[in-house]
């Protein structure tokens, strides 16, 4: 009996051993994945200025890539088309860039083409609005939030020394902060606001608020990060407000050209949220995340603020010389999971 006893637990640990690689070695495949992604576009300057032509071929880019806007600038002989707000992301999480090739096709071959190329660059020209929900239904949690989101905003500084960052807390009031780049002011603010919760979510005009507070932002890339643990139920313009057709609208507007990236955050533990309402309200290459408790919660803000930090420039650099004819580019990004 001892020995079949024995054995059961052998066997036993046998399973759990087993189990405890084969999840370590996945996880650590995970950790460490590697991939390539490659995307085209066609490019010409007819006049040799500052004017030229480039068109991605948006119906093949990957879906991991999401590329919205589009700048030209000139530097003595050299013209750079930038692609900026550019995010890599799919369901595993955020990639950075090891490297990136640049080939032209050339007698219908492709050839690396080391004097003009596309370069990869993290973007320091990030602003953000942390938009706050602070209703009487948070209870304990209130505390929490003030802390997750001080956090928050000392990571994304920390990330990106040059961001600028905006406040707007909500219940049945709103209280807005302009954007900044002086974080003791702005944990002020939310220590000052964060408990004067009323039983009422003004969520839309709040968001309304927060794009408004955005609107002044000269940056690249411009976001816009909601957290709320219950449903739009206070308003007070019925028609602007009452459903999310006016913010949902407004987020999907650019701003002076750049496009609004959209996150939202929805404490799902006590049963307040509306997930599919909130993840219409997601933009641009943002994310929507629906954590059970405070636990879950301070990983969810922590892993918003590395994907609002984890935005790049794409940066093709090019001789000014006229060009006639369309010339065919592919680009190869070697890139790794964050």
């Amino acid at each position: 009996m001892r020995l079949k006893t024995r054995s059961l637990y052998l066997s036993v640990a046998m399973v759990l051993l087993v189990a405890f690689i084969f999840n370590s070695c996945k996880k650590a495949e995970i950790e460490s994945y590697e991939k390539t992604v490659t995307f085209y576009a066609k490019y010409k300057n007819p006049s040799g200025q500052n004017q030229p032509i480039m068109l991605l071929d948006t119906i093949n880019l990957p879906a991991i890539l999401k590329i919205k806007d589009k700048y030209v600038d000139e530097v003595g002989n050299r013209i750079k088309v930038s692609f900026g707000n550019v995010k890599l992301s799919d369901g595993l999480g955020l990639y950075v860039v090891e490297d990136a090739k640049t080939e032209e096709k050339r007698n219908g071959e492709w050839e690396v083409d080391q004097e003009n190329f596309l370069k990869a660059e993290v973007s320091q020209s990030v602003d953000l609005v942390l938009v706050l929900d602070v209703s009487t239904s948070l209870g304990d949690d209130v505390e929490n939030v003030r802390t997750y989101a001080i956090d928050f905003i000392y990571s994304i500084k920390e990330q990106i020394p040059n961001s600028k960052i905006g406040i707007v807390i909500f219940s049945d009031s709103i209280y807005s902060s302009p954007l900044e780049d002086d974080i003791s002011n702005l944990e002020t603010f939310i220590n000052t606001y964060s408990y004067q919760g009323q039983d009422a979510t003004k969520l839309y005009e709040a968001m309304y608020t927060g794009v408004d507070v955005l609107s002044t932002s000269t940056a690249e890339s411009k976001n816009i990060v909601t957290f709320t643990d219950g449903r739009n139920n206070a308003w007070s313009d019925l028609l602007k407000f009452e459903t999310s057709d006016t913010i949902e609208a407004r987020l999907n507007k650019p701003l002076d050209g750049t496009s609004i990236n959209s996150f939202l955050i929805g404490l799902d533990g006590k049963g307040g949220v509306d997930k599919e309402e909130l993840s219409r309200l997601v933009a641009n290459g943002g994310i929507s995340s629906f954590p059970k408790d405070a636990v879950q919660l301070e990983k969810v803000f922590q892993k918003v603020a590395n994907s609002v930090a984890n935005v790049y420039s794409f940066v093709y650099d090019r001789n000014n010389s006229p060009i006639e004819q369309w010339k065919e580019l592919k680009f190869t990004l070697n890139i790794k999971l964050q």
